[in-house]
């Protein structure tokens, strides 16, 4: 297996995981993120579903590792998912806390980059 399918397993597997933990205790997953509002229904509710739609890329690109399938297009949906979840945290950084918003835009933003950079060295 090449080095860039390996970095790809690498970013679909960390999504995956981090979107299990999401999906699975989404006050606790984003307390950092939201703060205290992390715990009602609306934002339990609304974490799962952001878990779940960045989950599906995330498992996209893992199985296309795996089955040794083209690999391009789901690491470019993978980009997209990150820059929406970096685009909704900035959309609140008003009313959330500075330091998790910060930590969320971030780890958005290199998801992104990573991916980005791996797009010229796997097969369409």
């Amino acid at each position: 297996m090449s080095t860039s399918r390996v970095i790809a397993l690498g970013f679909g597997a960390t999504h995956v995981l981090m979107c299990v933990a999401a999906a699975a205790t989404p006050a606790g997953y984003g307390r950092l993120w939201l703060g205290e509002t992390a715990e009602t229904s609306a934002a339990r509710a609304a974490l799962r579903g952001l878990a779940i739609c960045d989950a599906l890329p995330a498992v996209l690109v893992v199985d296309a590792v795996l089955r040794r399938r083209p690999l391009r297009a789901r690491l470019a949906v993978g980009v997209v998912s990150d820059i929406g979840r970096a685009a909704a945290a900035l959309a609140g950084r008003r009313d959330a806390p500075q330091p998790g918003n910060a930590a969320m835009v971030a780890a958005s933003l290199t998801g992104a980059s990573i991916a980005t950079s791996l797009l010229p060295h796997v097969d369409a």
